[in-house]
């Protein structure tokens, strides 16, 4: 009988040391980087430029110091918090939502409406970074665009829109595409609003973690309905229609 009785309380030991062993708090080197990504482990290297994390499963990540937005120690329970420990990167979902400002200047034109005249539009986004990949922004906005026409007038309209970009890499100076696509509401008697696209190219310089300026060239077609004319050989006619107004110009922005 006391063998078995022995065996148990050796068990019973064990079991308490494995539980305990689990449950201990350990300090690990917290990095935040200036993308948003945490990493977890120990720094085995560190000098004036670049330092070296290793996790608990031995995976070993070089970063360059300018990179880095903190540097820091976090006590861990590997029980209650396995995921800290199990995970190389974890995202900070807060750090992921910003709004951009942007304004355009360019020229626009419409066929049977107008010639090519001077327009300007200002836009305000709301949107969340990191959705469908690492440099992913999805987000709406609304703006308010303005073409000056020939006689003192002026065409005007609300743009309500999803905008869609993708920043190529997180370097500080990177290249970028975006579209807008939604719906332009006129603001001008005796015009009719309609459904617009507008596509941007630039570069974005990154200033911090959540500022950004952008600058680019856009290209954008708008549907709008009113009076509209039509010169032939017998004479000029006016007529209610619908027409697409053509837009080029230049896009700056700040993100933040």
């Amino acid at each position: 009988m006391k063998k078995p009785i022995a065996l148990l309380f050796i068990l019973f030991l064990v079991n308490i040391w494995t539980v305990l062993s689990q449950s201990v708090v350990k300090d690990r080197d917290k990095i935040v980087m200036k993308t948003g990504e945490i990493y977890y482990g120990d720094i085995v290297f560190r000098n004036d430029k670049m330092l070296i994390l290793q996790t608990d499963e031995g995976v070993r990540y070089q970063f360059p110091l300018e990179e880095i937005k903190d540097i820091s120690k976090e006590k861990i329970d590997v029980l209650d918090k396995p995921e800290k420990i199990s995970q190389d990167v974890l995202f900070d979902e807060n750090q992921n939502f910003f709004a951009v400002l942007d304004a355009c200047g360019g020229i626009s034109s419409a066929k049977n409406s107008f010639d090519i005249s001077p327009s300007t539009q200002i836009a305000f986004v709301l949107g969340k970074n990191k959705v469908f990949s690492e440099n992913f922004f999805v987000g709406l906005g609304a703006g308010y665009n303005s073409t000056y026409l020939k006689n003192t007038s002026s065409l005007n309209f609300l743009p309500v829109f999803l905008r869609l970009q993708n920043t190529f890499t997180t370097n500080r100076i990177s290249p970028f595409v975006r579209m807008d696509a939604g719906y332009a509401f006129s603001m001008s008697s005796g015009w009719e609003g309609g459904i617009l696209v507008k596509a941007a190219a630039g570069i974005s310089s990154r200033l911090s973690y959540k500022t950004k300026l952008f600058c680019g060239i856009y290209a954008g077609i708008q549907q709008f309905g009113g009076q509209l004319s039509e010169t032939i050989s017998t004479g000029t006619y006016h007529y209610e229609g619908t027409a697409n107004m053509k837009q080029l110009g230049l896009q700056l922005g700040i993100q933040f």
